[in-house]
Order: C-alpha cells, then sequence, then structure tokens
C-alpha cells in the first residue's frame, strides 16, 4: 500500500518508502528511491531528505557517486537543520554524522 501511495504521488509516502527500503539494504528498489528522494529534496527543505540524498550520492545508491553532490546535500541538510533550530526531526546523531561526512568530502573534493 505503501508503494501504490508513492507511485501516486504521495509527499509522505515517498519518504517512508525511500526511507525504510533504504535502511534495509534493499538495492533493488535504490533507483526507485533515488528518484523520490530527488522530488522531495526539491520540494522540501527537509534536513532528513537532504541527509539521504546525500548518502544516496556518497555511496552511490541508485546513482553513481558523486562526491560533489553529495557534500552539497550534506551541506543543505546541514544548513536546514541549523536553521529550523530544535524543531527537526534530526536527532543529535544525525547533526554529528552530517557534520563528520562533510568535513571527510570536503578533504576528498577539494584535496
Amino acid at each position: 500500500a505503501l508503494e501504490a501511495r508513492a507511485k501516486e504521488g504521495d509527499i509522505e509516502a515517498m519518504y517512508r518508502f525511500a526511507e525504510l527500503y533504504y535502511e534495509d539494504h534493499d538495492e533493488r528498489y535504490y533507483p526507485m528511491i533515488f528518484k523520490w528522494v530527488s522530488i522531495l529534496a526539491a520540494q522540501k527543505k527537509d534536513p532528513a531528505v537532504w541527509l539521504l540524498m546525500g548518502d544516496l550520492y556518497n555511496f552511490a545508491s541508485g546513482t553513481v557517486r558523486d562526491a560533489k553532490r553529495a557534500l552539497s546535500c550534506y551541506e543543505q541538510a546541514l544548513s536546514a537543520d541549523i536553521a529550523s533550530g530544535k524543531n527537526t526531526d534530526l536527532t543529535q546523531e544525525a547533526h554529528n554524522y552530517l557534520e563528520k561526512q562533510i568535513i571527510e568530502l570536503r578533504k576528498e573534493v577539494f584535496h
């Protein structure tokens, strides 16, 4: 039912489906997840969406690896997280993960 709702354009279903199957590491769904997360990223300033988009680029999940795009996505996620203050869905652990990924990718991209 979740997949059907997502295919019909339900934004919340797209995100929940993407999150669920990405966390399960079900690679069969990665191209679909990448497509839906791309749609969500274009529509929302949600740091969790941008974090997931960064992971997809960084770990070549559903797309080719692109360190520059991953870095940009992680930076947008961190910026949105900071801008939203305490009104974000990201945990402190996710915030720390973003900072770590940004540092590592900046070394790679600008080295």
